[in-house]
């Protein structure tokens, strides 16, 4: 190679000597770009798309649970007064349910967390029927019909319900865990390739400044 090195004049020597350190600084930008690239998107995926899911789905579980509450209290009340309070209070709460599930499923997007809010969905509906059954017993005055449907009926429907929640809201802590561990991952690695980077490059250099010497 030192005899090769010598057929050409000393600027082209040191151009090409440059030319492979500037290559490897490239290459070592490069593998630090692309782990950069890496962290954001996992990043931008959690602030994005997973802490709104969570929030959506801890809202959405705090609102059927005062669905839940006020259908209860309607079986209670004791007024006309109260009756139509617990009733508007309803209506909201439902509204607000209706808002926040509209919100959680545009972020739907991990591998099999449709079927399970399907499941929910499922799970909502009948217990939104039988939620009109008990309505419609209260107002005929048949409090025995709705406490039967509300023990035998509501109290199953609202477990599934539950259940459906807590394991959506546990696929979306286990999909953002596995992006984090898989960008630390990566950047152990680049780590490791950009130390590679350096000994090659110094060794580059010493090598090239040798036979640039000797040459």
């Amino acid at each position: 190679i030192a005899m090769l090195l010598r057929n050409y004049k000393i600027g082209a020597r040191l151009l090409a000597g440059f030319a492979v350190l500037g290559l490897l600084v490239v290459l070592q930008g490069s593998m630090a770009l692309m782990n950069m690239a890496q962290m954001r998107a996992v990043s931008a995926e959690i602030e994005d798309n997973t802490i709104p899911t969570l929030d959506n789905l801890a809202a959405l579980n705090l609102n059927m649970m005062r669905v839940r509450i006020f259908t209860f209290r309607l079986m209670l009340a004791e007024t006309d007064t109260q009756k139509t309070e617990y009733q508007a209070a309803l209506a909201k709460v439902r509204t607000e349910v209706t808002d926040y599930q509209q919100k959680y499923e545009k972020l739907i997007s991990i591998d099999g967390e449709r079927a399970v809010y399907q499941q929910f969905v499922a799970a909502q509906q009948d217990y939104l029927a039988g939620q009109s059954r008990l309505l419609q017993a209260l107002d005929a005055g048949d409090k025995a019909e709705a406490t039967r449907i509300s023990n035998e009926e509501l109290t199953g429907h609202s477990d599934k319900m539950t259940k459906a929640l807590v394991q959506l809201a546990q696929l979306n802590r286990d999909f953002s865990k596995q992006q984090t561990d898989l960008s630390a991952e990566n950047y152990e690695l680049s780590k490791i390739l950009v130390v590679v980077a350096i000994v090659v490059g110094i060794a580059v250099s010493i090598f090239i400044a040798c036979l640039l010497y000797t040459s």
